[in-house]
Formats: structure tokens, sequence, C-alpha cells
């Protein structure tokens, strides 16, 4: 979160994949939601860039899998 609110990201501009490990226990949080706005700060950088961010999504329970899904697809 500090990175992508600073001048830090020109370090992240490169990135081009970002995996969330046990992400059925911050889907539905407020740490989802700081979560899901850095993914979505993440995204613009990597596409300023002339990138793309690919999301991997990590749990052993994913339910409900639909919920999970758009949450880590993001807008």
């Amino acid at each position: 979160y500090l990175l992508l609110t600073s001048r830090g990201t020109e370090m992240l501009a490169g990135v081009r994949s970002v995996i969330v490990d046990e992400i059925h226990a911050v889907a539905g949080t407020k740490r989802g939601a700081h979560l899901s706005l850095s993914l979505e700060r993440l995204e613009r950088v990597v596409a300023d860039d002339g990138g793309a961010l690919q999301r991997i999504g990590l749990a052993g329970t994913q339910r409900p899998l639909a919920e999970i899904a758009r949450f880590l697809g993001g807008q």
C-alpha cells in the first residue's frame, strides 16, 4: 500500500504477477478491501508501463468460488 501511494511505484512497474495466498481469509473483510484497492492501483502502475497484471489466488477453501473470483478479478 505504501509503495503504491508514494514515489515507489517505479519499482513496481515491472511486476507481471501477484499471488494472493489464503484469499478466502480476506475477501470479505476490511483487510480485503484494502488489498483490493492496492491490487487496482498496482494494475494501473503496470498498465502505465505497457504490461498486464496476472492475479493468482490461493487457498485451501475458496467458497463461494464465484465470489472469490470476482474479488480477485477486480474491476
